[in-house]
């Protein structure tokens, strides 16, 4: 009969939880070289509720850059990896899966309410990281927009949370965003 010695499975569950816990923390790959201009780069989280029945839910952490007319979004799941990648321009949008689907669309609005369910209120999503006045877009309100500097640098999260009464479904978004310097 094999006789175990405590430190010996100690040691080995030890080094298999190391293990695993070293598969589970990947790192964020590269940003993709989304845009030039270093003050338009931002890093955040965002959960957009879709009042249906059932209710529906999405939540990402992402990287931003650009501005919504030029810009590109890359989504992460809370470990790291990558969820898809949206890129977008005067001529339409682009939305690439984790698998290495690619999808085109005729805007990132077309986009978003493709897979998200809702149409995002980009220009005021852009204007509000970039410090200026936030004005809701139709059928849309702001709950609360915490105050954006253009020069912050130093890593604090800002809160914007706005809610979409029509159309319907009742749409709310909660989006964390600080500014990131790359």
């Amino acid at each position: 009969m094999l006789r175990r010695s405590p430190r010996l499975v100690w040691i080995f569950c030890t080094v298999l939880s190391l293990l695993l816990l070293s598969a589970c923390s990947t790192q964020r790959p590269t940003r993709l070289g989304l845009a030039t201009n270093p003050d338009a780069t931002w890093s955040g989280k965002l959960n957009l509720t879709l009042e249906t029945e059932p209710k529906q839910s999405f939540s990402a952490e992402f990287d931003l850059q650009g501005d919504a007319l030029n810009g590109a979004m890359q989504f992460y799941t809370s470990l790291g990896t990558t969820l898809a990648y949206a890129q977008w321009n005067a001529t339409g949008a682009e939305l690439l899966s984790s698998s290495g689907e690619s999808l085109h669309f005729t805007s990132i609005e077309a986009l978003s309410q493709k897979y998200m369910g809702a149409t995002l209120p980009v220009d005021l999503i852009f204007a509000w990281a970039n410090g200026e006045p936030v004005r809701a877009p139709q059928g849309w309100s702001i709950v609360k927009a915490s105050a954006q500097s253009s020069s912050q640098v130093d890593g604090a999260m800002n809160e914007l949370r706005a809610t979409r009464e029509f159309p319907l479904p009742r749409v709310q978004l909660r989006l964390w965003l600080k500014k990131t310097s790359d």
